[in-house]
């Protein structure tokens, strides 16, 4: 039938990566409670241990007024190696589609199954317990770590595994037709509807899911989430030169709740270069699924900087003391969406073929926001000695088994106030208001066999902030600028294709060590149309090879948020169509 088309489009990938990271620290310390080695007085390594009985510090002198006291050391088992992270992701997309019509009616239906799995091994990781009885027995010498044997070094190593998978299944059905006439032309109308389904499962090792290996933070997390929803648009031609359109869309998630997103839209061309566009729309974002409700709690051992003044008189310690607890990551059963609102202005400027302008202005109010309140913001709250809380955070009723996800967010505390644990998630808290000024500027030009083409896209950010506090645009993390400059060059069956990426520098950076200075990286591809329907492409991103901005400020040295740290990268990709 000529009034139908059926499509199908099957895709498979299969990505692998291998990352050498530093030697493994000894913070988290799940092994004995405290969150740091314990040396305890005697034992070999404690500081002040003297070599007749059995100390193995040289300068065990000058730590002998502690000689009776219980101490944590730090530690990184860089005798051990570093971590070494291999992983594997292989997906599989399959899309059906058919269009067709009846009547005076476009009908359009779709079915999706998208499926990732991810698999990763991690060597070089330790085993606590084990590694606190070698620093215990003293065969592993913190003075001397290098000197250990290997014997020794592989009894408390492990290799922590995982394998993750996320699964999506769709179906999707749209109705359109023409509603009247307008000077402008037919208006129309589409109504759909959407059935989806997610799935989502992350599963370390025995070990790693038990908090017992220091190194990783692979914590056991699932969900899965059901979501159907219907939308309509509406389609106005008003006149050869104004079009309007109107779109509304209703969701619901069966643990989330419903809500209802909207658009408008409007393009007015006055000349046949110059066109102007304005628009508004409020929408709604669900939480990540890992917080979905069937899902094991993750979580982990919690020490050092928080601190709690009942926890410290229950223990008999100062004000200000660090102890430990458990801590379970939960799905929040208070939480709602997020609610975004944007209004858009903008004009574009074609003054002949092949080049044109366009600048945007964007004003966002996000309402709301999903954030995940740090621990010590929680035990705040509780406590009633803090003014920006979310709802939802309290003193919680201990259970035997923790955690009570049911309970919500908020602390539990024994008899004798000492918390047991916390239980952690994400909230809705506060709001983000940004404006700024999108900008794009492109032109193609065409010599005989050769064609160039040029995009420069910018942003601009004018305002940030952040629960109505000051305006940090242009401070640390939040670039007043960023850019990017596509240059492609076309001759026959090859393409060479040239960008530059530019982050503007920052006005303070987290170490207070004076402004940020901007960054910039170039990227080149080639790539052969091969005459049997095939792409083969070679490329090298970031050419000079530049370093992330240094800030020691950032716990990894840079931030994580706007650069990266792969360096100089080389590729080579073949795709064959059939």
């Amino acid at each position: 039938d000529d009034n139908w088309a059926l499509a199908l489009d099957v895709r498979v990938s299969r990505l692998e990566s291998f990352g050498s990271f530093t030697a493994t620290p000894s913070s988290p310390w799940p092994a004995n409670g405290f969150g740091g080695i314990l040396l305890r007085p005697g034992s070999p390594n404690h500081p002040a241990t003297p070599p007749s009985a059995g100390g193995l510090n040289p300068f065990w002198q000058d730590y002998e007024e502690v000689a009776g006291w219980n101490l944590l050391n730090a530690h990184r088992f860089a005798a051990n190696g570093p971590r070494e992270l291999r992983t594997q992701a292989v997906s599989y997309n399959i899309a059906l589609a058919l269009d067709g019509r009846i009547g005076i009616f476009d009908v359009s239906l779709s079915a999706q199954r998208a499926e990732i799995q991810h698999d990763e091994l991690n060597d070089n990781l330790i085993l606590s317990e084990l590694a606190q009885a070698a620093i215990d027995t003293g065969v592993y010498n913190l003075y001397d770590p290098f000197g250990t044997p290997e014997d020794v070094l592989e009894s408390f190593e492990v290799t922590g595994s995982r394998d993750a998978n996320y699964l999506l299944r769709s179906l999707q059905g749209t109705i359109a037709t023409e509603l009247f006439e307008l000077p402008g032309g037919t208006s129309r109308v589409l109504v759909g509807a959407e059935l989806r389904g997610e799935d989502f499962e992350d599963r370390p090792d025995a070990l790693q899911a038990a908090l017992r290996v220091t190194g990783t933070a692979a914590n056991p997390s699932l969900g899965e989430r059901e979501l159907w929803a219907v939308f309509g648009e509406l389609a106005f031609p008003v006149t050869d030169r104004l079009d309007a359109m109107a779109a509304v869309r209703w969701d619901d998630y069966d643990y989330t709740g419903s809500g209802t997103s909207a658009r408008l839209a409007m393009d007015w061309r006055p000349l046949d270069s110059l066109g102007i566009h304005a628009a508004w729309s409020r929408s709604l974002r669900a939480e990540p699924l890992p917080q979905g409700p069937d899902g094991p709690p993750g979580g982990g051992f919690q020490s050092g900087a928080p601190t709690d003044e009942q926890s410290c008189q229950a223990l008999g310690l100062p004000p200000g003391c660090a102890f430990a607890f458990q801590r379970f990551d939960i799905r929040n059963p208070e939480l709602g969406p997020e609610s975004i609102e944007q209004f858009d202005l903008g004009v574009r400027f074609t003054p002949f073929d092949g080049f044109e302008m366009a600048v945007s202005g964007f004003d966002i109010l996000i309402e709301d926001r999903l954030i995940r309140p740090g621990v010590q913001q929680i035990i705040n709250c509780v406590n009633g000695v803090a003014s920006r809380c979310p709802d939802g955070l309290n003193l919680l009723d201990p259970v035997d088994v923790p955690p009570d996800p049911s309970a919500g967010l908020g602390i539990a505390r024994d008899p004798s106030g000492l918390i047991r644990y916390i239980q952690t998630g994400l909230a809705g808290l506060g709001r983000i208001e940004t404006r700024g000024i999108d900008a794009r500027l492109s032109s193609r030009w065409r010599f005989g066999s050769f064609s160039v083409s040029s995009v420069v896209d910018a942003t601009w950010v004018d305002r940030y902030r952040v629960d109505n506090g000051s305006n940090v645009a242009g401070g640390n993390g939040r670039p007043d600028w960023r850019g990017r400059w596509q240059t492609n060059l076309d001759w026959n069956d090859f393409a060479l294709t040239w960008i530059i990426n530019h982050i503007d520098g920052q006005d303070q950076s987290l170490a207070f060590a004076g402004s940020i200075p901007s960054w910039t990286t170039h990227d080149a591809q080639l790539r052969w149309a091969a005459p049997w329907n095939a792409d083969i492409v070679i490329g090298v991103d970031n050419l000079a090879d530049r370093d992330p901005v240094f800030d020691s400020g950032e716990v990894r040295g840079f931030n994580f948020d706007l650069y990266d740290g792969y360096g100089r990268l080389g590729y080579l990709r073949y795709t064959q169509r059939f």
